[in-house]
């Protein structure tokens, strides 16, 4: 009896030995799962650091161009890839001589509101006119047939402004213009439809305007006054501004648009 208790012994020991194993193993596992965790998060981590790092460094290298931003802020325009901006002071014909483009009319002064307004029209492809908020539907005067670009005639604003300020100038100027330099919408039109003319291109200058709305700052230089009715202030009115250059604007339309005689175009000249 005593040899079986004896053995019996021998074989708690064996069990206890086992547990001791076993729990050595497992404090083994749950450290090593442990450690697994801390490097897989510590990749992770590394990985979402040096993606960031890209990211901004791609956000910080990469802008738009000047043709996407005048996309962003304008309707659509076959001028848009003509877009091109440039910073400068504006010129203050009180600070400098005269621009040439006030005063009393000269064939100099004519020349250059010419160049300015008698440009071309433009051509408006019949899929982009929904862009313009209308509808191919709508009877707009087709480009001609033997035209290589087909789609409609359009002019462009910033011309039409152009022109509205000339006839503005045409108008106030009227009695001083020289004999045979006189423009045709004041020889060829009566005086109520030159007013009307004139009052039309206030109204749409206005529009102009307010649409665009300019909010660039202009300062204030100080100055000294002899009188209490003089204002203690000059306007800078050479403000530095952001524009797009015109002459761009101006060659792409000679460049790629379509001349159409239409006659409210010629007796508006």
């Amino acid at each position: 009896m005593k040899d079986k208790r004896q053995g019996y012994e021998r074989m708690n020991n064996i069990d206890e030995n086992d547990d001791t194993d076993t729990a050595n193993s497992t404090v083994y596992i749950s450290h090593f799962g442990s450690r697994c965790l801390q490097v897989t998060w510590s990749l992770i981590c590394l990985l979402m650091f040096l993606a960031g790092i890209v990211m901004l460094s791609a956000a910080q290298s990469w802008k738009l161009s000047d043709r996407e931003c005048a996309a962003q802020l304008s309707i659509w325009s076959p001028l848009l890839e003509a877009v091109e901006y440039e910073q400068r002071d504006w010129v203050s014909i009180f600070a400098t001589q005269n621009s040439g483009y006030t005063g009393a009319p000269t064939e100099h002064m004519e020349a250059k509101w010419k160049r300015l307004v008698d440009v071309p029209s433009v051509v408006v492809p019949p899929e982009r006119v929904p862009l313009l908020n209308r509808s191919t539907e709508q009877g707009f005067v087709p480009v001609p047939a033997e035209s290589p670009t087909q789609g409609y005639v359009a002019g462009v604003e910033v011309f039409h402004h152009l022109h509205c300020l000339n006839v503005l100038r045409q108008y106030i100027g009227r009695d001083e213009y020289p004999e045979g330099l006189l423009p045709r919408i004041l020889k060829q039109n009566s005086p109520l439809a030159i007013r009307a003319h004139v009052d039309h291109c206030i109204e749409t200058l206005r529009l102009a305007l307010m649409c665009n709305a300019d909010v660039t700052p202009y300062l204030l230089y100080e100055k000294e006054v002899e009188s209490p009715l003089q204002v203690p202030a000059r306007e800078d009115f050479q403000a530095f501004h952001k524009c797009k250059k015109f002459d761009r604007l101006l060659d792409w339309v000679h460049l790629n648009g379509v001349v159409v005689p239409l006659r409210s175009k010629g007796s508006a000249a």
